[in-house]
């Protein structure tokens, strides 16, 4: 599973658009396990310079996973909390790594583009 993972951080990121020196992966699953997920989101962001903002959607359940690498300042925390109102949910974390979700699926893109977004602005 490490070497899928790692292979697949990889293959994230060579498609992902860069943005002022890092990349940007966003990126909606269909009912992943989150574990996965989240080790997916360690990987880009050990790789190079990175943001995941990645996803797992199943019935009635949106989760989050915001990751970014350690040079860069963004605060996941503060981001995940805000797509996931969006959601009808809540999470939270530290400023480098953070996940939570809601039950409001059909807002799941919306919520990443919103964030991802933020994160072209500032």
């Amino acid at each position: 599973l490490e070497l899928a993972m790692t292979a697949e951080a990889a293959q994230l990121l060579s498609s992902a658009p860069a943005i002022g020196g890092f990349k940007l992966v966003k990126m909606v699953f269909d009912r992943r396990d989150l574990e996965e997920v989240r080790m997916l989101a360690s990987k880009i962001t050990q790789a190079e310079p990175a943001v995941a903002l990645l996803a797992t959607r199943e019935p009635g359940a949106a989760r989050l996973v915001f990751a970014r690498s350690q040079p860069l300042e963004f605060n996941m925390g503060q981001l995940l909390a805000e797509a996931c109102a969006l959601l009808g949910g809540r999470g939270g974390g530290k400023p480098d790594v953070a996940q939570g979700g809601g039950p409001d699926v059909n807002n799941l893109e919306r919520a990443l583009e919103q964030a991802a977004q933020q994160i072209g602005s500032l």
